[in-house]
């Protein structure tokens, strides 16, 4: 028999109801509790109501409720709130509700993945657009900006090819990740330009690399053309594809390709015609328009039709003048007035007027005074000076003027100067080798043999460093041939001056046939026979003085 102690302290300490069988399992009092509130307390309520209205109307209704409540479904008794339908939809289907809310959290956690990954994704891309941009920016300014900024400064030669050839780099890198980016396409078309001019631009200080400023000048060429192929009706992309074919037909006149350049030269008047018939009152279309001009007549004059040459000097000198009057402070209309005008002396020179020659080359002459003593550290102006004494010079001596050689002297102090502070420049060398040959004809012309041998040495040398440093140019290669004509007729003439000593004459007429047979190999090399033409009777003239000084020697023997 258990003690009343014993059985207070097991009905205290058990957790199990009174009214639960004892025989099953035990449930625990406070889940018992939390079952009965609820639907069950709200059916008992119900079934007690006072009022028969507020009651079950049968047992059958009651019954029913009851059997709802066990099978979870809402009951009559519970009033059917949206949580309250919610609740029992959850009960019924336990196991589908946890495993959809199971979903929607993986759902949720990875659509944030997702979002933070697609985040610093779109940081990465931010950061790299940025350094994209900033990298495009240091090298434009390196090729626009820096470059610009010494073009013209004494001794600037291999400094503007280095920045170039850096901004270039930079440029190439990015170029293989926006291929179809106009923008960027047509700042590579501009690299690629710049650093044609600097390697061999035939009318500005070069390195003398012909063949790498070819290639660059094609490279800009194929960008610009497919530009313009795509965007047929953009002014300033067709502007730029004709600069890239005037670049091309530059380079193929150095190579000797002097028809081939002629064609190009064609290609771009027939552009810039169209852009100023678009746009007749555009400035800038003007100006090139007038330099297309220019440029084809030079060509014609390489091709030897003067008249043509002539004419078209003639149209683009009178746009340059209007230019000039309508933008005075305008510096570069101004220089190509001068320059077109010492052209037309030129083709008039060529005629036998010397008269209008000479008129056309001093009133340029006093155009780049001006200008150059208006800015005296630029090169190009100054280049442009030498140039212009050089023609006024020619024109002097021929007309018998003793101010003649005083202009041809001023030419060489000049080109000489600009030598001394830029010695890569390759392109003054070209300048020089002609002045000084000018000068020595002009004192061969006045029986000075000694101090005509020392102009012609001069442009020698001046014309072998610019021939040595660029093996394809084939103007380069012609100069050089030209002016060993020029010294071994000199040395032919002294040694067959009868107050030169005997002793001295073998010597003379051995360097007269060295210099001939050199002149003679460059017209006859078989190589340069496809890329220049000899000048009528050049061939002829060197082969009878080979043989003039072949017979001086074997008398002397």
């Amino acid at each position: 028999m258990t003690s009343p102690a014993q059985g207070e302290t097991a009905s205290t300490n058990s957790d199990v109801s009174p009214a639960a069988p004892r025989s099953g399992p035990s449930v625990p009092l406070a889940k018992l509790r939390q079952e009965l509130r609820g639907d069950l307390d709200n059916i008992v309520l119900m079934a007690l109501r006072k009022e028969p209205q507020h009651r079950y109307a049968s047992v059958e209704q009651f019954a029913t409720d009851i059997q709802r409540h066990l099978d979870n479904l809402p009951v009559i008794a519970t009033k059917g709130t949206a949580r309250y339908r919610a609740s029992k939809f959850i009960r019924r289907h336990k196991t589908g509700v946890l495993a959809a809310l199971s979903l929607a959290v993986a759902l949720v956690a990875g659509l944030a993945a997702t979002l933070y990954e697609a985040r610093i994704a779109r940081f990465q891309e931010l950061r790299a657009e940025r350094r994209f941009n900033d990298v495009r920016k240091l090298a434009h300014s390196m090729m626009f900006e820096i470059h610009d900024s010494i073009r013209d400064l004494p001794g600037s030669t291999a400094a503007r090819k280095l920045l170039v050839d850096r901004a270039l780099q930079y440029l190439d890198s990015l170029s293989t990740e926006s291929v179809n980016d106009p923008s960027l396409l047509r700042e590579l078309a501009f690299a690629y330009e710049r650093v044609g001019d600097v390697q061999g631009y035939f009318y500005n200080s070069n390195l003398g690399d012909t063949a790498g400023a070819m290639k660059s000048y094609q490279k800009a060429l194929a960008i610009r053309e497919t530009l313009a192929r795509n965007n047929p009706n953009d002014p300033s992309i067709q502007s730029e594809l004709a600069a890239s074919l005037g670049k091309v037909a530059d380079a193929l006149y150095s190579i000797g390709d002097k028809s081939g350049s002629t064609e190009k030269n064609r290609q771009v008047l027939a552009i810039r015609q169209a852009l100023v018939a678009a746009d007749p009152s555009s400035e800038n279309a003007r100006w090139y328009l007038a330099s297309a001009q220019v440029a084809l007549g030079d060509s014609l004059v390489d091709i030897s039709d003067w008249t043509a040459a002539a004419q078209e000097y003639k149209e683009g000198l009178s746009v340059y003048e209007q230019l000039s009057a309508e933008h005075a402070a305008t510096m570069r209309y101004h220089r190509m007035v001068a320059i077109t005008r010492n052209k037309l002396g030129f083709v008039s020179e060529h005629d036998g007027d010397l008269k209008s020659a000479a008129r056309q080359y001093h009133q340029g002459l006093q155009i780049f005074q001006q200008l150059f003593a208006s800015d005296p550290t630029n090169t190009l102006l100054q280049r442009n000076l030498a140039l212009a004494y050089l023609n006024t010079g020619d024109v002097g001596v021929a007309t018998g003027d003793p101010h003649g050689i005083l202009d041809l002297l001023e030419a060489a102090r000049l080109a000489d100067a600009i030598s001394a502070k830029d010695p890569s420049n390759r392109r003054i060398d070209r300048d020089i080798s002609m002045i000084y040959a000018h000068l020595g004809d002009a004192e061969k012309k006045k029986g000075k043999t000694s101090l005509a041998l020392q102009y012609y040495s001069r442009g020698v040398e001046a014309a072998l460093r610019r021939a040595a440093s660029d093996p394809e140019n084939v103007d380069a290669a012609e100069s050089l041939a030209d002016r060993y004509q020029s010294l071994g007729g000199l040395y032919a003439i002294m040694a067959a001056d009868h107050k030169t000593p005997a002793s001295r004459r073998h010597q003379l007429w051995q360097q007269a046939r060295s210099d001939f047979q050199k002149a003679l190999s460059f017209w006859l090399d078989p190589n340069r026979a496809r890329q220049t033409t000899a000048p009528p009777g050049m061939i002829e003239d060197l082969q009878r003085s080979l043989r003039q000084a072949d017979a001086a020697l074997a008398a002397a023997r």
